[in-house]
């Protein structure tokens, strides 16, 4: 026969409920749980309270929800205080019931502020001692944390380097190999334009009377040149032509 599901009645009473009996034997508080012992934190900051007045939240109470606000990856304190009541494993672990008053959020900036850094890193120094001795820290793996911060950048403008890279070496020496040609043919034109106005100077039929002779040369290290002729004529080898 098919069973239906009874209209939801809050009851008004429950026993027989245990928390202790609600997390798994494997679970991972229950690990730290057993071999991290956070009384310590009663002599350590027990300067930072008097004597007299409103009765504050136990502070190894205060460590543990720090401990599982980084344990669990929660985005902020109020959203730890607003998941507390639903996590039986957390209430196991703050040593709470069901029916406990769940804390405020404040109550870890207010401890933060009063404590202050000194104390929190001896805190943190404590607990993984503890942890690396009970066998819970190995070092076989590392975990960093970080933040997402949107850039004011363009997608588009990300080039895959590892990518290109087989590319571009190829395109590089193919670059370099026709810049070198082109330089040797300018230094190849330069060296024909000088040897024509050497040819020229030392020609018989040089033109009278004094005139000027300009090229350009083109390449590196070579300037313009511009060269004024005189009277005389230079006379080939052999010749008994007189000036």
């Amino acid at each position: 026969m098919m069973g239906r599901e009874n209209p939801p009645q809050a009851s008004l009473f429950y026993t027989g409920i245990n928390l202790e009996k609600r997390v798994r034997s494997d679970h991972v508080l229950r690990k730290v749980a057993r071999l991290v012992d956070f009384d310590f934190i009663y002599g350590e900051v027990k300067e930072s309270y008097g004597y007299n007045g409103n009765v504050s939240v136990p502070p190894p109470m205060i460590v543990k929800l720090m401990l599982l606000l980084v344990l669990y990856n929660v985005r902020s304190e109020r959203e730890l205080m607003a998941t507390l009541p639903e996590r039986l494993d957390w209430l196991w672990f703050l040593g709470l019931e069901l029916d406990s008053e769940i804390p405020d959020h404040s109550v870890l900036s207010k401890a933060r502020k009063r404590w202050g850094v000194e104390l929190f890193r001896s805190f943190f120094e404590r607990i993984v001692w503890q942890c690396v001795a009970g066998g819970l820290v190995d070092g076989e793996k590392l975990f960093c944390d970080s933040s997402l911060i949107e850039a004011d950048a363009s997608c588009r403008s990300v080039v895959d380097t590892q990518g290109l890279k087989r590319y571009l070496n190829p395109a590089y020496r193919e670059l370099e190999a026709r810049l070198e040609d082109q330089e040797k043919k300018e230094n190849d034109d330069n060296d024909s334009i000088l040897r024509l106005g050497a040819m020229w100077l030392t020609s018989a039929t040089l033109p009278r009377p004094t005139q000027t002779l300009r090229w350009h040369a083109r390449g590196k290290g070579i300037p313009s040149c511009t060269i004024k002729l005189t009277e005389a004529l230079m006379v080939p080898t052999g010749s008994s032509q007189q000036p």
